[in-house]
Protein backbone atom coordinates (compact mmCIF):
# COMPACT_ATOMS: atom_id res chain seq x y z
CA UNK A 1 0.00 0.00 0.00
CA UNK A 2 3.01 2.57 0.80
CA UNK A 3 4.48 1.37 -2.65
CA UNK A 4 1.51 2.23 -4.74
CA UNK A 5 0.98 5.66 -2.70
CA UNK A 6 4.78 6.74 -3.55
CA UNK A 7 4.08 6.10 -7.24
CA UNK A 8 1.42 8.31 -7.42
CA UNK A 9 3.30 10.92 -5.88
CA UNK A 10 5.94 10.49 -8.09
CA UNK A 11 3.15 11.19 -11.09
CA UNK A 12 1.50 13.55 -9.88
CA UNK A 13 5.07 15.26 -9.70
CA UNK A 14 5.29 14.76 -13.32
CA UNK A 15 2.39 16.89 -15.35
CA UNK A 16 3.28 14.06 -18.25
CA UNK A 17 2.48 11.70 -16.20
CA UNK A 18 -1.13 13.78 -13.97
CA UNK A 19 -3.06 12.07 -16.60
CA UNK A 20 -1.90 8.85 -15.59
CA UNK A 21 -2.07 9.21 -12.01
CA UNK A 22 -5.45 10.02 -12.68
CA UNK A 23 -5.95 7.11 -14.69
CA UNK A 24 -4.18 5.50 -11.40
CA UNK A 25 -6.58 6.89 -9.15
CA UNK A 26 -9.91 5.80 -11.67
CA UNK A 27 -8.60 2.32 -11.71
CA UNK A 28 -8.97 2.44 -7.70
CA UNK A 29 -13.01 3.33 -7.58
CA UNK A 30 -12.38 6.96 -7.01
CA UNK A 31 -13.77 9.88 -8.97
CA UNK A 32 -11.81 13.13 -9.02
CA UNK A 33 -14.27 16.07 -8.62
CA UNK A 34 -13.49 19.42 -7.72
CA UNK A 35 -14.23 21.10 -4.52
CA UNK A 36 -17.14 22.80 -5.68
CA UNK A 37 -18.63 19.74 -7.12
CA UNK A 38 -18.15 17.57 -4.31
CA UNK A 39 -19.85 20.06 -2.09
CA UNK A 40 -22.78 19.98 -4.26
CA UNK A 41 -23.18 16.32 -4.61
CA UNK A 42 -22.27 16.17 -0.49
CA UNK A 43 -25.50 18.76 -0.18
CA UNK A 44 -27.43 16.66 -3.01
CA UNK A 45 -26.53 13.63 -0.85
CA UNK A 46 -27.62 14.97 2.52
CA UNK A 47 -31.20 16.53 0.90
CA UNK A 48 -31.91 12.65 -0.25
CA UNK A 49 -31.06 10.99 2.79
CA UNK A 50 -32.82 13.74 4.51
CA UNK A 51 -36.34 13.33 2.47
CA UNK A 52 -35.76 9.95 2.62
CA UNK A 53 -35.58 9.80 6.58
CA UNK A 54 -38.30 13.03 6.68
CA UNK A 55 -41.02 10.47 4.52
CA UNK A 56 -39.95 7.82 6.73
CA UNK A 57 -40.75 9.68 10.16
CA UNK A 58 -43.84 11.36 8.97
CA UNK A 59 -45.02 7.95 7.84
CA UNK A 60 -44.67 6.75 11.30
CA UNK A 61 -46.12 10.36 12.71
CA UNK A 62 -49.48 9.43 10.43
CA UNK A 63 -49.46 6.01 11.10
CA UNK A 64 -49.70 6.63 14.94
CA UNK A 65 -52.21 9.30 14.51
CA UNK A 66 -54.59 7.53 12.61
CA UNK A 67 -54.23 4.32 14.88
CA UNK A 68 -53.85 6.20 18.46
CA UNK A 69 -55.83 9.00 17.97
CA UNK A 70 -52.71 11.68 19.01
CA UNK A 71 -51.51 13.99 17.77
CA UNK A 72 -48.21 15.64 17.43
CA UNK A 73 -47.58 18.47 19.45
CA UNK A 74 -46.80 22.00 17.43
CA UNK A 75 -43.11 21.28 16.08
CA UNK A 76 -42.23 18.20 18.28
CA UNK A 77 -39.70 16.06 16.95
CA UNK A 78 -40.97 12.09 15.90
CA UNK A 79 -38.56 10.79 18.82
CA UNK A 80 -39.94 13.27 21.37
CA UNK A 81 -43.37 12.41 20.23
CA UNK A 82 -42.79 8.22 20.95
CA UNK A 83 -40.87 9.10 24.15
CA UNK A 84 -44.12 11.00 25.48
CA UNK A 85 -46.66 8.58 23.63
CA UNK A 86 -45.05 5.25 24.55
CA UNK A 87 -44.88 5.16 28.31
CA UNK A 88 -48.27 5.77 28.55
CA UNK A 89 -49.32 3.22 26.07
CA UNK A 90 -47.53 0.38 28.06
CA UNK A 91 -49.92 1.70 30.86
CA UNK A 92 -52.40 1.79 29.53
CA UNK A 93 -51.91 -1.55 27.55
CA UNK A 94 -51.34 -3.27 31.69
CA UNK A 95 -54.57 -1.97 32.76
CA UNK A 96 -55.96 -3.37 29.75
CA UNK A 97 -54.58 -6.54 30.48
CA UNK A 98 -55.50 -6.87 33.92
CA UNK A 99 -59.19 -5.69 33.26
CA UNK A 100 -59.41 -8.82 30.82
CA UNK A 101 -57.85 -11.14 33.55
CA UNK A 102 -60.28 -9.53 35.58
CA UNK A 103 -63.05 -9.52 32.64
CA UNK A 104 -62.21 -13.50 32.21
CA UNK A 105 -63.31 -14.19 35.89
CA UNK A 106 -65.78 -11.45 36.18
CA UNK A 107 -67.70 -13.40 33.20
CA UNK A 108 -67.18 -16.80 34.69
CA UNK A 109 -68.73 -15.26 38.16
CA UNK A 110 -71.61 -13.49 36.03
CA UNK A 111 -71.91 -17.15 34.55
CA UNK A 112 -72.65 -18.52 37.78
CA UNK A 113 -74.81 -16.35 38.63
CA UNK A 114 -76.70 -16.58 35.59
CA UNK A 115 -77.14 -20.44 35.74
CA UNK A 116 -78.01 -19.66 39.64
CA UNK A 117 -81.28 -17.48 38.38
CA UNK A 118 -82.20 -19.93 36.58
CA UNK A 119 -82.41 -22.76 38.44
CA UNK A 120 -84.22 -20.25 41.23
CA UNK A 121 -86.66 -19.60 38.46
CA UNK A 122 -87.36 -22.84 37.11
CA UNK A 123 -88.14 -23.69 40.83
CA UNK A 124 -90.12 -20.49 40.83
CA UNK A 125 -92.00 -21.74 38.19
CA UNK A 126 -92.52 -25.20 39.69
CA UNK A 127 -93.77 -24.05 42.81
CA UNK A 128 -96.20 -21.89 40.71
CA UNK A 129 -97.62 -25.17 39.00
CA UNK A 130 -97.67 -27.49 42.21
CA UNK A 131 -99.77 -24.33 43.80
CA UNK A 132 -101.78 -24.03 41.16
CA UNK A 133 -102.20 -28.29 40.85
CA UNK A 134 -102.84 -28.20 44.42
CA UNK A 135 -105.52 -25.19 44.55
CA UNK A 136 -107.16 -27.61 41.60
CA UNK A 137 -106.95 -30.59 43.76
CA UNK A 138 -108.80 -28.81 46.49
CA UNK A 139 -111.18 -27.38 44.58
CA UNK A 140 -111.76 -30.81 42.97
CA UNK A 141 -111.86 -32.68 46.64
CA UNK A 142 -113.87 -29.91 48.08
CA UNK A 143 -117.22 -31.09 45.29
CA UNK A 144 -115.82 -34.82 46.02
CA UNK A 145 -116.46 -34.33 49.51
CA UNK A 146 -119.50 -33.11 49.18
CA UNK A 147 -121.17 -36.08 47.00
CA UNK A 148 -119.59 -38.36 49.90
CA UNK A 149 -121.05 -36.68 52.83
CA UNK A 150 -124.27 -36.76 50.43
CA UNK A 151 -124.22 -40.51 50.14
CA UNK A 152 -123.39 -40.87 53.51
CA UNK A 153 -126.26 -38.66 55.59
CA UNK A 154 -128.52 -41.39 53.38
CA UNK A 155 -127.31 -43.83 56.28
CA UNK A 156 -128.62 -44.57 58.99
CA UNK A 157 -126.18 -45.44 61.61
CA UNK A 158 -126.47 -47.18 65.15
CA UNK A 159 -126.38 -45.16 67.91
CA UNK A 160 -123.55 -44.71 70.58
CA UNK A 161 -120.48 -45.59 67.98
CA UNK A 162 -119.52 -41.85 67.35
CA UNK A 163 -116.59 -42.77 68.91
CA UNK A 164 -115.54 -45.59 66.11
CA UNK A 165 -117.71 -43.95 63.22
CA UNK A 166 -116.23 -40.34 62.88
CA UNK A 167 -113.13 -41.27 62.20
CA UNK A 168 -113.87 -44.53 60.13
CA UNK A 169 -116.51 -42.01 57.74
CA UNK A 170 -112.92 -39.32 57.69
CA UNK A 171 -111.02 -42.86 56.95
CA UNK A 172 -113.71 -43.34 54.16
CA UNK A 173 -113.72 -40.06 52.79
CA UNK A 174 -110.05 -40.05 52.01
CA UNK A 175 -109.93 -43.39 50.79
CA UNK A 176 -112.61 -42.28 48.30
CA UNK A 177 -110.87 -38.72 47.81
CA UNK A 178 -107.92 -40.66 46.49
CA UNK A 179 -109.43 -43.44 44.09
CA UNK A 180 -112.21 -41.70 42.56
CA UNK A 181 -112.31 -38.93 39.85
CA UNK A 182 -115.20 -36.22 38.70
CA UNK A 183 -116.74 -36.71 35.89
CA UNK A 184 -119.81 -34.56 34.93
CA UNK A 185 -120.79 -33.82 38.80
CA UNK A 186 -120.39 -37.43 39.60
CA UNK A 187 -117.83 -39.79 41.13
CA UNK A 188 -116.27 -42.27 38.99
CA UNK A 189 -114.18 -45.20 40.33
CA UNK A 190 -111.52 -46.76 38.16
CA UNK A 191 -109.63 -49.84 38.16
CA UNK A 192 -105.61 -49.83 37.96
CA UNK A 193 -106.02 -50.01 33.63
CA UNK A 194 -108.81 -47.17 33.79
CA UNK A 195 -111.49 -49.55 34.03
CA UNK A 196 -114.17 -47.81 35.40
CA UNK A 197 -115.71 -50.34 38.00
CA UNK A 198 -119.39 -51.34 37.46
CA UNK A 199 -122.16 -52.86 39.56
CA UNK A 200 -124.44 -55.94 39.01
CA UNK A 201 -126.69 -54.06 36.56
CA UNK A 202 -123.41 -52.88 34.91
CA UNK A 203 -123.65 -49.63 35.51
CA UNK A 204 -121.19 -47.27 37.47
CA UNK A 205 -120.64 -48.19 40.87
CA UNK A 206 -121.79 -45.26 43.23
CA UNK A 207 -120.46 -43.91 46.10
CA UNK A 208 -123.33 -44.86 47.86
CA UNK A 209 -123.05 -48.48 47.11
CA UNK A 210 -119.80 -48.73 48.92
CA UNK A 211 -120.56 -46.69 51.21
CA UNK A 212 -123.46 -49.01 52.45
CA UNK A 213 -120.84 -52.04 51.83
CA UNK A 214 -118.00 -50.35 53.82
CA UNK A 215 -120.34 -49.62 57.40
CA UNK A 216 -122.41 -52.18 56.42
CA UNK A 217 -121.83 -53.78 60.12
CA UNK A 218 -122.73 -50.67 61.79
CA UNK A 219 -126.04 -49.85 59.79
CA UNK A 220 -129.63 -49.13 61.84
CA UNK A 221 -132.11 -51.92 61.51
CA UNK A 222 -134.71 -49.52 63.41
CA UNK A 223 -134.83 -46.29 62.12
CA UNK A 224 -137.16 -45.19 58.94
CA UNK A 225 -135.26 -44.12 56.24
CA UNK A 226 -136.61 -43.05 52.35
CA UNK A 227 -136.41 -46.01 50.16
CA UNK A 228 -135.54 -45.70 46.17
CA UNK A 229 -138.28 -44.85 43.93
CA UNK A 230 -139.77 -42.59 46.43
CA UNK A 231 -141.10 -45.17 48.64
CA UNK A 232 -140.75 -44.87 52.28
CA UNK A 233 -140.30 -48.06 54.72
CA UNK A 234 -142.48 -47.18 57.73
CA UNK A 235 -142.79 -49.21 61.16
CA UNK A 236 -145.17 -51.77 59.40
CA UNK A 237 -143.06 -52.94 57.26
CA UNK A 238 -141.12 -55.91 57.54
CA UNK A 239 -138.05 -56.74 59.51
CA UNK A 240 -136.61 -57.37 56.18
CA UNK A 241 -137.42 -54.08 54.89
CA UNK A 242 -136.22 -52.54 58.21
CA UNK A 243 -132.97 -54.15 57.66
CA UNK A 244 -133.18 -53.20 54.24
CA UNK A 245 -133.67 -49.17 54.56
CA UNK A 246 -130.26 -48.76 55.18
CA UNK A 247 -128.85 -50.21 52.39
CA UNK A 248 -131.45 -49.18 49.80
CA UNK A 249 -130.34 -51.93 47.02
CA UNK A 250 -130.58 -51.16 43.30
CA UNK A 251 -130.01 -53.94 41.99
CA UNK A 252 -129.90 -57.62 42.05
CA UNK A 253 -127.09 -58.19 43.27
CA UNK A 254 -127.45 -55.75 46.49
CA UNK A 255 -130.44 -57.26 47.10
CA UNK A 256 -128.94 -60.80 46.80
CA UNK A 257 -126.49 -59.08 49.46
CA UNK A 258 -128.96 -57.38 51.71
CA UNK A 259 -130.75 -60.61 52.19
CA UNK A 260 -127.86 -62.79 53.13
CA UNK A 261 -126.58 -59.47 55.46
CA UNK A 262 -130.05 -59.74 57.27
CA UNK A 263 -129.71 -63.21 57.92
CA UNK A 264 -126.13 -63.40 59.01
CA UNK A 265 -127.10 -60.90 61.42
CA UNK A 266 -129.89 -63.33 62.88
CA UNK A 267 -127.17 -66.06 62.74
CA UNK A 268 -129.24 -67.48 60.37
CA UNK A 269 -127.66 -69.36 56.77
CA UNK A 270 -130.19 -68.51 53.99
CA UNK A 271 -129.84 -71.24 50.87
CA UNK A 272 -130.45 -69.62 47.43
CA UNK A 273 -133.53 -70.59 45.71
CA UNK A 274 -134.88 -72.24 48.79
CA UNK A 275 -138.55 -70.70 50.16
CA UNK A 276 -137.06 -67.83 52.33
CA UNK A 277 -134.36 -66.80 49.58
CA UNK A 278 -137.38 -66.47 46.63
CA UNK A 279 -139.86 -64.89 49.26
CA UNK A 280 -137.34 -62.53 50.81
CA UNK A 281 -136.03 -61.33 47.06
CA UNK A 282 -139.42 -60.76 45.70
CA UNK A 283 -140.07 -58.33 48.68
CA UNK A 284 -136.89 -56.64 48.20
CA UNK A 285 -137.35 -56.78 44.53
CA UNK A 286 -140.70 -55.23 44.59
CA UNK A 287 -139.98 -52.53 47.52
CA UNK A 288 -137.03 -51.37 45.46
CA UNK A 289 -138.42 -51.95 42.32
CA UNK A 290 -135.77 -53.93 40.99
Amino acid sequence: MAEEKNNIEELLNDDDNLQKAINIIKGKGNTIMSIAAFNEQDSNIRKEIGQHFGDQLSTIDKSLSEHLGIEKEGNEKTVDFITRVVPGLKSELDTLKSDRDKGITGVDSLKAENNSLLEKLNLAQQEKEDLKTEFNTTLINKDKQHLVNKALSKLTFKEGIDTILTPAKESFIDTILKTSTLEDNKLVFKDSEGVTQRNDKNEPVTVFELASKQFESVLSITNKKEGLGGKEINAKSSTLLNFAASRKPTNFGEADATLKAYYQQQEKKIVNGSKEYLSGMSELRKAYNI
